[in-house]
């Protein structure tokens, strides 16, 4: 194959890819999916530490991206509040 064929299948697949809504995950499959336990993932929801909607106010879903988003550490830097009048910052995996 040439790379201008293999160029114009990668762009196709992604644009497929993109085009596709992703469903939520329910608070039960984000759990298997993140392999954490239920009493953890509500522990983080209640911290807003990680990102979820409630569109009927009972029910809580995550979409898959954020989720992911949060594993890897999007923004490389979290903040850890002030210790002694100095904010501390921390790397992600450093």
């Amino acid at each position: 194959m040439k790379q201008n064929q293999i160029l114009e299948k990668l762009n196709s697949i992604e644009e497929q890819l993109n085009s596709k809504p992703e469903n939520p995950l329910t608070f039960h499959e984000a759990c298997e999916y993140l392999h954490f336990k239920p009493s953890y993932l509500y522990k983080l929801t209640s911290q807003r530490k990680i990102k979820f909607y409630k569109p009927n106010g009972k029910m809580l879903f995550f979409n898959k991206k954020d989720l992911n988003e949060w594993i890897y550490g999007k923004y490389g830097k979290v903040e850890t509040g002030n210790v002694r009048g100095k904010k501390q910052e921390v790397k992600n995996g450093k």
